[in-house]
C-alpha cells in the first residue's frame, strides 16, 4: 500500500505535467495561427498561380498614389486570406513601392513620403511562412516571401540613393567642402556612398576633385584615403594613386583592378602594380596581374628575378619564374641558392627549381642537397620534396 506522502506527491507531478503540456500545446497553437509553416515549392506555385491572387498582384503593379497605399492597408488587414497568399501579395507592394521611389524624375514629394512611411511600416511588421528548398539530397528552410527584410532593404536601399544623389551635386557644383558635413557615420558606409557619387562625375571635375583633395588632407575636412585613390583612379593621376596606397594599407584594393586596366596602359600599370606588390593581402595576385601585362618579357623576368629576396612576393615570383626555365636561369637560380645572403631569396630560387617542369631544374636542386651546399632548413625542404 502506497504511503499517503507518496499519492501527493505523485498527483502534484501528474498535475504540473498535464500543465507544462497544455501550455506546450498553447504554444504550438499560437505558431501554427501566426502562419508558421514550411510550405513545398509545389504549393507556394500553386498558391502564386490562383487566379484572384495573380490578379491582385497585376493591380499592384498598376497602382500608385493613396490608391496603392489603400490595397496594401486592406491586404494586411485581412484576416480571411490565407497566410502564404498575404504575404506574397505583401511581397509584391514592397516591390512595387522600391520601383516607385526609384522612378524620382516622376515622384511627388507627398508621395515619396507617403511611400517611405509605408516601406517603414511594412519593415516592422513579421513574416512567418516559410519554404523548403531542396536539391535532392540537403534542404535549407527559408522565408517564404520575406516582405520585411525587403522592406528594410528597400527603405536602406531607396536613402542611399538620395544620400548619393545629395553628395553628387555637391561636387557637380564644386562646393566640396561641403562634402564632409554630408558624409554619413562609418568609415566603409562612407566609401560605399561616395564612391557612387563619384561614378557620376564628369572627368574635369574628377580632376579639380583631386586637386581639393590633394589640398585638404589633414583631418576634420580629409576623405577617406580609399576614396582619394578612387578619384585619382578615374581622374588617371598614377602619382596621386600610388600615394594612396602608402596613407592606408588597409584599402581593399581588389576591386579597384579593373578600373587600373581601363584608366592607365601596360607601362603605367606595371608600375602600380610593381607598388601593390610591397603590400603583403595582395602582393600575390598583383604578382599575376604583372604576369598578364602586354610589356617586355625581359622586363618581366628581371623584376620577377628581383622579387625572389621579398617576403611577401618572392613564392609568388618563384612560381611564375619556373613555368619557363631557360638553362641559363636554372644555373642562375641554382647560384642564388647556394651564395645568397638573403635566406628568402635562398629559399624563393630553390623553390622555382622546385617547382620546373623542367627535369634538369629538379636535378639541379638534387645536385645542391647531395653536395651539402644548402643551407639546412632548404637541406631539409628538399630532403622532404624527394622522399
Amino acid at each position: 500500500m502506497n504511503h499517503p506522502c507518496s499519492i501527493r506527491v505523485s498527483v502534484v507531478t501528474a498535475i504540473r505535467t498535464l500543465t507544462l503540456l497544455s501550455i506546450s500545446t498553447f504554444l504550438t497553437g499560437i505558431a501554427l495561427a501566426a502562419g508558421d509553416k514550411v510550405f513545398s515549392e509545389n504549393s507556394i506555385s500553386q498558391v502564386v498561380a490562383l487566379q484572384e491572387v495573380s490578379e491582385k498582384k497585376k493591380q499592384i503593379n498598376r497602382l500608385s498614389g493613396r490608391a496603392l497605399i489603400r490595397v496594401i492597408k486592406v491586404i494586411e488587414s485581412d484576416d480571411h486570406r490565407a497566410m502564404l497568399e498575404k504575404e506574397f501579395l505583401l511581397m509584391q507592394s514592397v516591390a512595387r513601392l522600391r520601383t516607385l521611389l526609384q522612378n524620382k524624375n516622376k515622384l511627388l514629394n507627398t508621395d515619396r513620403l507617403v511611400y517611405l512611411e509605408q516601406l517603414q511600416l511594412l519593415s516592422r511588421l513579421n513574416s512567418f511562412t516559410q519554404r523548403q528548398l531542396s536539391d535532392g539530397n540537403h534542404y535549407q528552410i527559408i522565408k517564404a516571401f520575406p516582405f520585411d527584410q525587403a522592406a528594410k532593404s528597400s527603405l536602406q536601399f531607396i536613402l542611399d540613393l538620395e544620400k548619393i544623389d545629395r553628395l553628387w551635386r555637391i561636387m557637380e557644383d564644386l562646393q566640396f567642402e561641403q562634402l564632409v558635413d554630408e558624409l554619413p557615420e562609418g568609415k566603409n558606409y562612407q566609401v560605399k556612398l561616395l564612391t557612387r557619387a563619384i561614378d557620376k562625375l564628369g572627368e574635369s571635375k574628377m580632376q579639380l576633385l583631386l586637386n581639393w583633395s590633394k589640398a585638404n588632407n589633414q583631418a576634420p575636412s580629409k576623405l577617406p584615403e580609399e576614396v582619394i585613390l578612387t578619384i585619382a583612379l578615374r581622374a588617371k593621376d598614377l602619382s596621386a594613386a600610388t600615394g594612396s596606397l602608402w596613407a592606408d594599407e588597409n584599402i581593399s584594393l581588389h576591386h579597384h583592378f579593373p578600373m587600373i586596366a581601363a584608366n592607365f596602359n601596360p607601362e603605367q600599370r606595371f608600375e602600380f602594380f610593381r607598388e601593390i606588390t610591397k603590400i603583403a593581402d595582395y602582393a600575390s595576385m598583383a604578382m599575376y596581374q604583372i604576369e598578364q601585362l602586354a610589356v617586355d618579357d625581359d622586363l618581366k623576368k628581371t623584376f620577377y628575378q628581383d622579387s625572389l629576396a621579398d617576403s611577401n612576393s618572392g613564392s609568388s615570383a618563384a612560381h611564375i619564374l619556373s613555368r619557363d626555365l631557360s638553362i641559363d636561369q636554372i644555373n642562375e637560380l641554382a647560384e642564388t641558392t647556394e651564395i645568397s645572403q638573403n635566406f628568402h631569396e635562398q629559399k624563393n630560387a630553390l623553390l622555382a627549381l622546385l617547382l620546373s617542369d623542367n627535369a634538369q631544374a629538379k636535378q639541379k636542386s638534387l645536385d645542391l642537397y647531395r653536395a651539402n651546399k644548402l643551407a639546412p632548413k632548404l637541406a631539409q625542404e628538399v630532403a622532404a620534396w624527394f622522399k
